[in-house]
């Protein structure tokens, strides 16, 4: 409350109380939400579900990320988790020292990237499809979550993002998306140049964990489907922790890798779109599809 110069606590003073109100009001207008986080039974259990296709991706020395299936074999991360991996690959050529960890039911599945050349990838986008040198076995039920990619609307109130922060065990946090009017912002963005500046492709959000480790961890909306790539944060104050995150659209990245994937692969990868015009982008409503996901 200090950082925002608002008071909690009722003045005496008349005149101090009704300016104390008054500041609480304006914020709550254009910073707060009346969104409570609410999603239904049915699509808590598809997140539950799905949330066994997100994996741990980890390189050599130490470094950490996240990823998510989307195919057969092909993890969707971060750029710039790419890099990295890439980095330490002109030190280390030891695919196996590469991986993906699945955890399912309390038990860890590794898998191993079969290099750091992406099946498609955009810095401006921060993404990229990898491949694994095996598929899941279908007996672990790890769904691949390209046919499930939903569009982000106006009313997208929350996002649930789901990762491995810190190279840690997997983690959920509901977050809500971050709508600041311009002329309010000005305590985000003056003198911060970590700020980003409005994108069509990206969408703020606010988080309290999911910092180094979650790159590439996808974002689930309240009926289940995917609809973002947690990219990364801003500190809104100096020497203060972010809690001010940003992640791309799936949408966007589906688009962008259309002309970057072979027409199969793509049809392969993301069935409810078309490799030869726009496809019919989920706007809501819980997505199923003919597709087996584990119980």
């Amino acid at each position: 409350s200090s950082l925002l110069g608002l008071s909690f606590i009722p003045l005496r003073d008349e005149g101090a109380e009704k300016e104390r109100v008054k500041k609480i009001s304006v914020w709550e207008t254009n910073f707060s939400s009346a969104e409570t986080g609410t999603i239904s039974d049915e699509a808590d259990n598809l997140i539950n579900k799905r949330k066994r296709a997100v994996c741990k991706i980890k390189w050599p020395p130490g470094g950490s990320g996240t990823g998510v299936l989307i195919g057969k074999r092909e993890i969707l991360t971060n750029f710039h988790v790419l890099k990295e991996m890439r980095k330490a690959y002109e030190s280390n050529r030891d695919n196996q020292r590469y991986t993906a960890t699945f955890h399912v039911s309390g038990h860890e599945h590794k898998f191993y990237f079969t290099g750091t050349r992406p099946l498609s990838h955009d810095e401006n986008l921060d993404y990229a499809i990898l491949e694994l040198d095996s598929e899941p076995d279908s007996a672990l039920n790890i769904p691949s979550l390209g046919p499930f990619i939903s569009s982000i609307t106006d009313t997208t109130q929350f996002v649930v993002v789901i990762g491995h922060p810190s190279g840690g065990s997997k983690q959920l946090q509901y977050c809500h998306v971050a709508k600041i009017a311009d002329e309010f912002a000005i305590h985000v963005k003056f003198g911060n140049p970590q700020a980003p500046a409005p994108h069509p492709d990206r969408v703020l959000y606010q988080t309290h964990e999911m910092y180094w480790g979650s790159s590439g961890s996808p974002g689930f909306n309240s009926d289940g489907n995917v609809i973002l790539l947690h990219t990364k944060g801003f500190f809104p104050y100096y020497n203060r922790p972010s809690v001010i995150e940003q992640g791309i659209k799936l949408t966007s990245i589906v688009e962008h890798s259309r002309s970057k994937l072979t027409g199969e692969k793509f049809d392969e990868l993301f069935p409810t779109f078309s490799s030869s015009s726009q496809g019919n982008v989920l706007f809501g409503g819980i997505q199923t599809m003919d597709v087996q996901e584990g119980e």
